[in-house]
């Protein structure tokens, strides 16, 4: 997806921007953490986003699935998140608290 950074500057942009949110619970996870994400990533605009005061980082992300087809069954959305230098592989340790070694 490319935005360019004069589309997000416009009052009312013409693109969708999706913003992801990824929230730690100190009783689960042991720390009370909130980690942010875009999926506008690419070669000409890799920046971060600031929305609502919150930052929200430029990450390789995709979320499917979501949709309402009236049947009664419920939606199995998709998220397909890069793995780029490891790092949702060291938030799953953490998460998980299994660090390795």
């Amino acid at each position: 997806m490319t935005v360019p950074v004069s589309e997000l500057q416009k009052l009312a942009p013409s693109a969708i921007i999706e913003l992801f949110e990824i929230h730690l619970v100190t009783a689960i996870h042991g720390a009370n953490t909130v980690f942010r994400f875009h999926s506008g990533t690419n070669a000409i605009n890799n920046g971060n986003i600031v929305w609502a005061g919150n930052t929200y980082t430029a990450f390789p992300i995709e979320a499917t699935g979501f949709e309402y087809n009236g049947n009664g069954q419920l939606p199995r959305p998709k998220l397909v998140v890069s793995n780029i230098l490891r790092y949702v592989t060291s938030l799953l340790f953490v998460v998980n608290d299994t660090s390795p070694g």
